[in-house]
């Protein structure tokens, strides 16, 4: 997984909360923990074995190899604090001046 640009958690709850209701929020890192050590362990074979990643590199979309260099550094992020797994459910707020028809003021 790449991403260009990354964005708070607090962030994306800030602009969620205008338009939508948090109606429950969970960290699953610890969850979710198991896979990632799988991903990572994926990612070290890629970059102990060189001469294997370089035939890859140049065979694979970059997108595969990002996902290498994700999956090899996640779990180690995730236990840093620098990236966590967060389940958020949202409800869309109702907007009365929609159903009555008159103006949101």
């Amino acid at each position: 997984m790449a991403v260009q640009d990354f964005e708070s958690y607090a962030s994306f709850l800030e602009k969620a909360k205008k338009e939508f209701e948090v109606l429950h929020e969970d960290d699953f890192s610890q969850n979710v923990m198991p896979t990632m050590r799988k991903f990572e362990r994926l990612g070290r074979k890629f970059f102990h074995h060189p001469r294997l990643a370089r035939v890859l590199a140049s065979i694979v979309p970059k997108e595969i190899i990002n996902n290498a260099v994700t999956g090899y550094l996640m779990p180690t992020a995730m236990e840093r604090g620098l990236y966590s797994y967060m389940v958020t459910v949202l409800e869309k707020q109702s907007n009365s001046h929609i159903a009555t028809g008159k103006p949101f003021v």
